[in-house]
């Protein structure tokens, strides 16, 4: 004999916080790929995004990224934000990090044929790894980056969303164009010196980078 099935009243029933952008971002990408076999397409889809979000992908662990930013600022003698191809690779091997990763970051951000990088946007891409979307990944990047109260320069955050941005096949050309203007005080039509992540995301258009799919591409052995 089946047991009766359970019936939920509306108070029993919690919604995780992430499921609504998990199951949108699904079903964006089922209906750009259109597969034959959805359930098939489905198994793949999840389990990439589960090595994804756990780095195991890339072998990266959250811990590596201060180590990263210190070994790839303290390069940068000439405070420049640029650093030559191998001066990454031996940042990066220093705290095993692979070349394969390495590489896989440069060809994400379309880096591969520059002979010098701007590190910034090799560690905000590296950032986004293992980030579950772009709004979290410039959360990631104020803790690491900014001071000790929080705060970054906010044409550093800018040139740093406009990075992640890159990554994402949804945004529109015209969204950084619209996110320079939001952050613009409504006063002085100036941007605030320096912002808090709270800050940030208290922009309205912010919440637009908790949604899209950032470009990924199964790593190749």
């Amino acid at each position: 004999m089946s047991l009766p099935e359970r019936i939920f009243c509306a108070e029993d029933i919690v919604v995780p916080v992430d499921l609504p952008d998990i199951l949108k971002n699904f079903t964006k990408e089922v209906i750009r790929a259109n597969p034959d076999n959805i359930i098939e397409f489905s198994a793949s889809y999840f389990t990439k995004l589960a090595q994804y979000t756990q780095g195991e992908a890339y072998k990266l662990a959250p811990d590596s990224f201060p180590m990263l930013r210190d070994l790839l600022s303290n390069m940068d003698t000439e405070h420049s934000g640029m650093l030559s191809k191998e001066q990454i690779i031996d940042a990066c091997t220093e705290i095993d990090i692979s070349e394969m990763t390495v590489q896989t970051i440069l060809r994400f951000g379309k880096l591969e044929e520059e002979a010098r990088i701007n590190w910034y946007q090799f560690f905000a891409i590296a950032v986004s790894l293992l980030a579950t979307s772009l709004l979290h990944a410039v959360e990631v990047l104020f803790g690491l980056l900014g001071d000790e109260q929080g705060f970054l320069d906010t044409p550093q955050l800018i040139r740093l969303v406009g990075y992640l941005v890159a990554l994402d096949t949804d945004k529109p050309p015209e969204f950084m164009d619209e996110l320079n203007s939001a952050l613009q005080t409504t006063s002085e039509g100036k941007f605030a010196a320096r912002l808090t992540f709270a800050d940030f995301v208290g922009v309205p258009i912010a919440e637009q980078l908790r949604y899209g799919a950032m470009y990924r591409e199964e790593p190749q052995n």
